[in-house]
């Protein structure tokens, strides 16, 4: 699974809507986008501090666009009686995609206001393939809900455009005519090249996990106003809590508890795969 950012200019994103805070989703999905926009709407402006954040943020996401996620996210399943199909890394709702570039690098677009695939389609250079595309299929892609039914097609137009350039090509020109746009990244190349990240980060600690060993980890992106942070606490070893549970909960004894270990129906720490490697 790939995992990226996406990021517009601001004086762009802040054209024609009022922009809400980052939205975060590996795979853009209208079910995640409409939480993370209304869990972040009131940190407009504040840093990208999360992994949520880090893995697909884009700016500019006009308050039409999230009540519009936020009811189809519930609208299909209770009044269509079906589940939304899934659309691969196409945004629901308007146009935005990932596209490769001829040096094997990938970058993500998105275009929901007016002023976003205006800046698109002028980047790229496509304006009369489009004219002639809303011709052949009669849409309208002044409205954002027609670009995405014809998100197949438009992404047709755009692809050679990003096949023939190099990854530094394609940002010096979607940097100049300001396009939501951002790198599309492996999570490899996120923690080796993202300072968002690495221990640059508060919400990022290396901790050590037993029968693993060291590696970087995620706390909470939740941040309390006067609460301390808490240390990262590694995962336990399975089994680590059988016995506690038994006792506390289920109130065994302490020999129904050493019975059930001894014939096997139970185990602790010491039978986990990853110690048993070791």
């Amino acid at each position: 699974m790939s995992l990226g950012t996406a990021r517009g200019t601001a004086p762009q994103c802040r054209s024609d809507r009022q922009p809400l805070a980052p939205l975060g989703a590996a795979r853009i999905d209208d079910r995640a986008a409409a939480s993370r926009l209304h869990a972040n709407e009131k940190a407009m402006g504040a840093s990208a501090s999360d992994f949520g954040s880090l893995i697909g943020s884009f700016h500019g996401w006009p308050r039409r666009f999230e009540l519009k996620t936020r009811d189809e996210a519930t609208r299909c399943p209770e009044v269509l009686q079906q589940e939304r199909p899934s659309i691969g890394n196409h945004l629901y709702g308007a146009f935005g995609r990932d596209f490769g570039t001829s040096d094997g690098r990938r970058v993500m677009v998105a275009a929901i206001s007016a002023g976003q695939w205006t800046a698109l389609q002028k980047a790229c250079g496509v304006i009369e393939a489009i004219a002639e595309l809303q011709k052949t299929t009669g849409l309208d892609f002044t409205d954002e809900g027609q670009r995405y039914e014809a998100r197949e097609a438009i992404a047709a137009t755009l692809e050679p455009w990003f096949a023939a350039r190099t990854y530094a090509e394609v940002v010096k020109t979607l940097d100049a005519n300001r396009v939501c746009w951002g790198p599309y990244q492996t999570a490899g190349e996120a923690l080796r090249n993202d300072p968002r990240a690495s221990l640059a980060n508060p919400l990022f600690e290396r901790i050590d996990t037993p029968g693993i060993g060291q590696h970087i980890a995620a706390g909470a992106s939740v941040r309390v106003p006067g609460a301390k942070r808490e240390p990262i606490r590694p995962a336990p070893l399975l089994g680590a809590d059988t016995d506690a549970v038994l006792h506390d909960v289920l109130g065994l004894a302490s020999g129904e508890i050493g019975r059930l270990h001894d014939s096997g129906i139970v185990a602790g720490p010491e039978r986990d795969p990853t110690v048993s490697r070791a």
